[in-house]
């Protein structure tokens, strides 16, 4: 995936933090679904 900068790079910056963000958020829930699940 290629990020490149539009006018601003505050912009382009917040917009993949927030991208960032959600793909780590779903990650932490997948393994904590998983430890969970083990935990069971």
């Amino acid at each position: 995936v290629h990020n490149r900068p539009v006018q601003g790079s505050k912009g382009s910056y917040r917009v993949n933090l927030r991208h960032g963000v959600s793909r780590i958020r779903s990650g932490l829930r997948h393994t904590v679904g998983i430890i969970f699940h083990d935990a069971k």
